[in-house]
Formats: structure tokens, sequence, C-alpha cells
């Protein structure tokens, strides 16, 4: 099931996590990130109750 949202983005596993392992999106895609992420908060607080 996919959910409606504006951002969108690609992360690479070599361009995008130092080692493998820590997150360290490029600058560029900074803005999009905090934006799907604020989409993906909202999504989930509104959710919250049919999960209860």
């Amino acid at each position: 099931m996919a959910l409606p949202g504006k951002e969108l983005l690609e992360l690479g596993l070599y361009t995008d996590f130092k080692d493998r392992l820590h997150f360290r999106p490029a600058p560029h895609q900074e803005e999009a990130l905090t934006q799907m992420l604020d989409q993906l908060l909202a999504w989930s607080e509104a959710l919250r109750p049919l999960r209860a």
C-alpha cells in the first residue's frame, strides 16, 4: 500500500551512507528528505488511532 506524498528521492548505498553504516545524505537532498520525513510523521500521527 502506498500513501500519497509529494516528496520522492533516491538514496544510494555508496553515495549517501558513510562506510555503509552512517547515513549522510548529499546536501542537495536534505530539503527533500526533511519534507518526506515530515510527511511520514504526519501520516503516522494521523493513523495512530487505528493502531490502538
